[in-house]
C-alpha cells in the first residue's frame, strides 16, 4: 500500500475486517489504568508524608510531578512498541481504517491515567484557585485532559482514527522537563547565583524544556494535523466517509484533533513568555547576594537578613524600616513622640 490507487482498492473491503481486537475486556483496561493511577497517587502522598512534608501544598505537588512523569515515560514506551506507528507515508486507509491492539492498550491506558487527573482537575477548579499545588487548577489542563479522554474513548469505540490518536502519545516527552523545573524551583528557590549548579541546571533544563515542547507538542501535532486533513479528503473522495456515523466520528475528532493543537500552542505561548521574562530579569551573582546580605546587617534588620526579591535585594517595605530604624538612632526621638511637660509648670 504505497501508492493511493493501491490504497483505494484496499479501502473499499469492509474496514472491521481489518480490526484487531484485544482478547481483553476493554473497559477493564481502562479501569485498570485508572485504579492504578489512583494507587500511584496515594503511594507517593503517603511517602511525602512519611518524609516530614506537613505543607499539603508540597505533598500535592510532588504528588502531581512524580506520577505524571512516570505516566509519560510508559507513554512513550508504548508508543516506542507499536507494530505499526503513523508515518508521513501511511497512506489514509492505515491511519483511519485499520485498528491495532498494541494501539488500543497505550490509549487506553494514558485515557485511565487522564480521567482519574480529569475527576482531581474538576475537584480544584471548585475548591481552588489556579494557582493550586500540581497545575490541577489550570483550566487548560482541565480541558487539555477532557479532549484527549473524549478523542481516545470515541475512536477506540468507533475503530476509526486510532493510528492518529496514539500519535499523540509523543507529547508526553515534554512532561519530565515541567516536572523537572518545578522541582529546581521547589528545592533551589530563586534568586540563584548565575554560577550555581542549580542555575546551570534550571537554564540546561529550560532549553530542554523549550525545544521538547515545540517539536513534540507543536510540531508533531501539527504534523499529525496535516496528515489527517489529507486523509480526510481521500477518503471523502473514495466514498468511504458519506453518510452513517463514521461521518459525524470524523467531524468529531477533527475539531478535537484541532482543539488539541490549540492547547499546545496555548501553553507554548506560556512557555515562551516564561522565558522572556527570564531573559529580561538581570541575573544575581554571587557577589550580589553577599553585598545585600552585608548591607541587611548594617542596616539593623531583623535576625540579619531580609526576604529578598527576584532582583536579590530586600522589598521595600523592609528597606523604609531599616532606613527609618538608622534614622531614629541618628536623630533621635521626634518632636511628635517627645514628651510634653505638665500644665502645672508652664
Amino acid at each position: 500500500m504505497s501508492t493511493w490507487a493501491e490504497a483505494e482498492e484496499v479501502a473499499r473491503r469492509v474496514y472491521a475486517e481489518d480490526a484487531e481486537w484485544c482478547e481483553e475486556s476493554y473497559l477493564w483496561l481502562f479501569a485498570k489504568s485508572a485504579l492504578l493511577t489512583g494507587a500511584a497517587h496515594g503511594v507517593v502522598r503517603f511517602v511525602a508524608e512519611r518524609r516530614g512534608w506537613r505543607s499539603r501544598s508540597i505533598a500535592v505537588d510532588w504528588d502531581s510531578r512524580v506520577v505524571s512523569t512516570v505516566n509519560a515515560v510508559l507513554a512513550l514506551r508504548a508508543y516506542a512498541l507499536l507494530d505499526d506507528p503513523l508515518r508521513w507515508s501511511s497512506t489514509s486507509y492505515d491511519a483511519v481504517l485499520t485498528a491495532r491492539c498494541d494501539r488500543d492498550r497505550a490509549m487506553l491506558s494514558l485515557a485511565g491515567y487522564l480521567s482519574f487527573d480529569l475527576v482531581v482537575c474538576v475537584a480544584m477548579n471548585f475548591m481552588a484557585t489556579a494557582s493550586s499545588p500540581g497545575g490541577y487548577g489550570d483550566p487548560l489542563l482541565l480541558a487539555h485532559h477532557a479532549v484527549v479522554v473524549v478523542a481516545f474513548l470515541v475512536g477506540v469505540r468507533a475503530r476509526l482514527a486510532t493510528a492518529y490518536m496514539a500519535a499523540l502519545l509523543v507529547n508526553e516527552a515534554s512532561t519530565p522537563f515541567v516536572n523537572l523545573r518545578s522541582v529546581i524551583n521547589s528545592q533551589w528557590p530563586p534568586p540563584r547565583p548565575r554560577t550555581s549548579p542549580a542555575q546551570l541546571s534550571y537554564v540546561l533544563n529550560g532549553l530542554c524544556l523549550v525545544s521538547t515542547y515545540f517539536l513534540c507538542r507543536v510540531a508533531w501535532t501539527f504534523g499529525v494535523v496535516v496528515h489527517a486533513a489529507r486523509a480526510w479528503v481521500h477518503l471523502w473522495r473514495v466514498g468511504l466517509l458519506v453518510g452513517g456515523y463514521r461521518l459525524v466520528v470524523v467531524v468529531a475528532l477533527s475539531l478535537l484533533l484541532l482543539g488539541h493543537l490549540l492547547i499546545n500552542c496555548l501553553w507554548f505561548k506560556h512557555v515562551i513568555n516564561h522565558l522572556l521574562r527570564q531573559l529580561r530579569e538581570p541575573q544575581t551573582t554571587s557577589r550580589q547576594l553577599a553585598r545585600d546580605k552585608k548591607h541587611d546587617d548594617d542596616d539593623g534588620v531583623i535576625g540579619g537578613s531580609t526576604t529578598t526579591n527576584s532582583n536579590g535585594h530586600p522589598p521595600p517595605a523592609a528597606r523604609s524600616l531599616a532606613s527609618s530604624s538608622v534614622g531614629r538612632r541618628r536623630r533621635g526621638p521626634s518632636p511628635s513622640t517627645s514628651p510634653r511637660r505638665p500644665l502645672s509648670s508652664r
